[in-house]
């Protein structure tokens, strides 16, 4: 299977071993051309760049890009998981990750999400590499500290305790996607978010608190004075507001704004659930506004904010006066950026193609990347064989489980002597008539150049320069939506969301991509999924559309209906709320903070 583990070009690296347990696997994806338009000036060969904590998912979309002009190191962690951090020993991580950076001379270190950029930011300070300090990214990253420092205005309450007035929001540190805030209206509703956010926290709170501690003295600032005292769960004011909206905002080397994008955040009518991002926003920039924007954004330029880009989320506050408040900033660029797919096989026949590209993602989608390690994996309880059922959990845990028969299809093209079970021979074989396959392919299929999530802006700017394309100078005219999922009906998912609809508008491009939540992947709503005000979030669709706003509207009045067998009921409408477009001479542009 040698030929299987060089697929794609990545190559796991061999850190030396001390006879402790190591926490970062580190995968080499090697250059594939030299592209002068991608390559920042002043450098003569592919620069060395660390990417922080991919998920699999994204590791497999680096791996099969076949323009990369940088040699990129992964440097991941098979337990970590975004949306519960703290069972993460974050500590132990970076220290392992600064010292391989050190002896494989990287130039430069970037994340995907907010937490790994609070953990670039540190490699980055003890290394001398360009880009943010850690108390810049920690003000962002710490939801608490950014409310402490940033909004005078606006302070959090007295922390373990209810507040002392409703609504009231709850929210965790190092969490982002909302994934860890909860909108309460009474003490029992603060009790239940507080014990269930608290239950996360619980994994490994004394170690996260050493953790900001050990670093902050660290680079010389006092954060707090005992590390008991840091605080990761936290309650705020609840502002009443008009409309929530966010700015997109690079801070070059040298300390220069730009914006290089703005979006709608959308509300459920009547209620707090977050229904839809969309970009460009559809908002008037006006001086106030721009003011207040600048003033935040400076005062992380102050703590050395460089090199980087941030998801400022802003509310207009619902009172006679023209007012802004900040909702938080995440220290990255926004997810609703560059999204592709790749599929490394003859698109004629997309089922063939996803069993190719599905297979080969497997084999990467372990620590070992080597067929016996994936079938091991698979293998739940060591009889050395895999059955639909262990084959279907492996698929949801590396994020590849995304169509209804796409455990079907798989599963037949291994089981070849169809006994109902996959043995490691028949695996081993499917895996090198995929590779045979794809090496088939015409050149330029295989060569499509693809962007992930943006990617080459993210590696410009962690090297020093500038990114290549701002969308909102780039892309006029091309939308950007994230669409929240809703439903509020519990039982088998099968019996609620109509999966063979999503798969329609998959394969017909409407859709870019589907992110399920664990609603869809446990394959069952209960009880326990209604946190958001009585809802359910099965996940959000990913597009890119004209930026027309009733057709926006229409369309997506369509789709959302579409996913649900009882269309009449159980499901969250998503829409904007203002379809007149504000004149274009009032739109934000990608330099109007440069403007004085």
């Amino acid at each position: 299977m040698g030929n299987c583990q060089c697929f794609e070009g990545l190559a796991p690296a061999k850190p030396k071993s001390d006879g402790k347990r190591k926490l970062l696997t580190a995968q080499i994806m090697p250059a594939t051309t030299f592209d002068r338009q991608q390559v920042p000036p002043g450098f003569d060969k592919p620069p060395v760049v660390a990417v922080v904590l991919p998920g699999v998912e994204y590791a497999q979309l680096i791996a099969k890009q076949t323009d990369r002009s940088f040699e990129y190191h992964l440097l991941r962690n098979f337990d970590y998981n975004m949306f519960s951090p703290f069972d993460f020993d974050a500590d132990a991580f970076v220290e392992e990750a600064i010292e391989y950076c050190r002896t494989h001379n990287v130039q430069a270190v970037t994340g995907l999400n907010c937490f790994a950029t609070l953990l670039c930011s540190i490699i980055r300070e003890e290394l001398g590499l360009p880009g943010s300090s850690f108390k810049s990214v920690l003000n962002c990253c710490n939801k608490y500290y950014m409310r402490k420092n940033l909004t005078p205005d606006c302070q959090p309450y007295e922390a373990g305790k209810p507040p002392p007035k409703y609504p009231a929001v709850v929210k965790l540190a190092d969490c982002q996607f909302y994934s860890a805030v909860r909108i309460v209206h009474s003490d029992a509703e603060w009790e239940a978010a507080w014990k269930s956010l608290k239950g996360m926290l619980d994994l490994g709170k004394e170690a996260r608190q050493r953790f900001y501690i050990k670093w902050s003295k660290r680079f010389g600032f006092e954060l707090e004075k005992r590390w008991e005292d840091v605080v990761l769960l936290f309650t705020e004011p609840y502002i009443p507001n008009k409309a929530e909206f966010q700015a997109e905002v690079v801070i070059t080397a040298g300390g220069e704004m730009l914006t290089a994008d703005t979006g709608d955040i959308c509300h459920m009518e009547g209620g707090d659930n977050i229904t839809m991002f969309k970009t460009p926003a559809n908002i008037e920039m006006t001086p106030v506004s721009l003011a207040w924007l600048k003033g935040i954004v400076a005062k992380l330029v102050e703590y050395g904010y460089r090199s980087l880009a941030m998801d400022v989320e802003i509310m207009r506050v619902d009172c006679a006066e023209e007012k802004y408040e900040l909702v938080e900033i995440n220290s990255r660029y926004s997810y609703m950026g560059d999204w592709h797919i790749v599929v490394p096989a003859d698109l004629t026949d997309s089922r063939r193609a996803f069993v190719c590209s599905a297979l080969t993602s497997m084999l990467h989608g372990t620590a070992q990347a080597d067929s016996l390690a994936a079938f091991r994996e698979m293998d739940a309880n060591a009889d050395k064989t895999v059955t639909r059922e262990e084959l279907k959990r492996f698929m949801q845990r590396i994020g590849l489980y995304r169509k209804s028969d796409d455990v079907d299809v798989l599963f037949e093209a291994m089981d070849v002597n169809g006994d109902g079970m996959i043995q490691l021979s028949e695996f081993q074989a499917a895996l090198n008539k995929a590779v045979a396959d794809i090496d088939k392919l015409p050149k330029e299929v295989k060569a499509t150049p693809k962007e992930v999530r943006n990617l080459l802006n993210r590696t410009r700017l962690a090297l020093g320069h500038d990114p290549m394309t701002l969308p909102d100078r780039d892309q006029v005219g091309v939308s950007k939506i994230a669409a929240a999922v809703f439903t509020d009906r519990l039982g088998k998912i099968s019996d609620i969301f109509d999966q063979k609809a999503l798969d329609a508008y998959l394969a017909e491009g409407t859709i870019d991509t589907w992110c399920p939540e664990p609603p869809v992947s446990s394959g069952e709503v209960k009880e326990s999924d209604l946190i958001f005000g009585g809802w359910a979030r099965l996940g959000y669709l990913i597009m890119t559309w004209k930026d027309d706003l009733p057709e926006i509207n229409r369309r997506l009045n369509t789709v959302i209906k579409d996913l649900f067998i009882h269309q009449d009921r159980g499901w969250l409408p998503v829409h904007l709320y203002s379809e007149k477009a504000v004149d274009p001479q009032l739109k934000p542009t990608h330099d109007m903070l440069l403007k004085r």
